[in-house]
């Protein structure tokens, strides 16, 4: 592949990146008004189910924020076979951990945060 083509690539895996990054924020968000609007009003069920859909999708988009920026970082080792004398982002594994580990924090806050809000009904 030219340095175009892969430049391409990466740039695409890095925008699906954002994307997917977008999309865990506002599930997270919404799941978080949930919690804070209606939590002490919902009953044990109906946290239960919300609180698995909130699981289903919020880790289908950090697996898909950790996939494409594994596949960015594959894109960043072809350019520096093509180029290697130029600087490039994500050019290590510490990028996506971090933002794995932070996007993971933020689903267990939000669960912890829907469990004080509804026990405030039974209190």
């Amino acid at each position: 592949m030219t340095e175009y083509e892969v430049t391409d690539l990466s740039l695409g895996m890095m925008s699906q990146a954002f994307s997917s990054i977008g999309y865990y924020l506002t599930t997270v968000f919404a799941y978080l008004s949930v919690a804070y609007f209606m939590g002490a009003k919902l009953k044990r069920r109906e946290v239960f189910i919300i609180s698995v859909l909130f699981l289903f999708g919020v880790l289908r988009f950090l697996y898909g924020t950790y996939g494409y920026l594994t596949k960015h970082w594959e894109m960043v080792q072809q350019m520096k076979v093509i180029a290697p004398n130029r600087a490039y982002f994500n050019d290590s594994s510490w990028v996506r951990n971090s933002i794995l580990a932070i996007e993971l924090f933020g689903v267990v806050v939000s669960l912890y945060f829907m469990y004080t809000r509804t026990r405030r009904q039974t209190n």
